[in-house]
């Protein structure tokens, strides 16, 4: 316990480690560098809280990566949002912190999709960045996210494609081939549009 040296003078507690795995010898020196820290007018109690409240490894690659096993696949999504994300963030931004992604780069990543034609394409990996970085923001590893405040890509417009009739005697054709009962499901989906 130490007292800090500003104007409120309030009581610190630090502690050093786990009984029995520090020694006595190794406790002293821990110790004493506490105390000469102290001294210089440092607060290694805030310091310790500090560095707790930091995230650690913030590179793109280990956030997509942490996003993937704690939100992803615990929800059974993951296959082309997963694709999208190496894609496109990890090609534009790879070996980048995720707090240097800015939203004129993400407004830049949407609009070069856009400009190829697809603009599907842009309109899903929209939604799938700003997902990703509200997750980092509900887990504090960012305070805002880069995606406030933009207006996203249009969808495009809905397919009206059907099956033209050689397709669809394919399509019934093959659900006999079906094992189960999905063969019969498909094709009462297929006959009843």
């Amino acid at each position: 316990m130490y007292r800090t040296t500003d104007s409120r003078t309030l009581l610190r507690k630090y502690t050093l480690g786990p009984y029995g795995v520090l020694t006595l010898f190794s406790a002293r020196a821990a110790a004493q560098k506490i105390l000469l820290a102290r001294l210089d007018g440092q607060d290694p109690s805030a310091a310790k809280q500090a560095s707790r409240r930091r995230p650690a490894g913030l590179r793109l690659e280990e956030v997509i990566a942490q996003y993937r096993t704690d939100y992803l696949e615990p929800r059974g999504v993951g296959g082309e949002t997963l694709r999208i994300l190496k894609r496109i963030m990890l090609t534009e931004w790879k070996g980048r912190q995720l707090t240097d992604i800015s939203r004129a780069d993400i407004r830049e990543c949407i609009d070069s999709i856009m400009q190829r034609g697809a603009v599907a394409m842009a309109a899903r990996a929209f939604r799938v960045i700003r997902a990703m970085f509200n997750w980092c923001v509900g887990r504090g590893l960012i305070e805002t996210s880069a995606c406030v405040g933009l207006v996203p890509p249009p969808t495009g417009r809905p397919r009206d494609r059907v099956l033209t009739d050689d397709e669809l005697a394919v399509v019934l054709g093959s659900t006999m081939a079906i094992p189960g009962h999905y063969g019969p499901i498909v094709m009462m989906l297929a006959l009843t549009g």
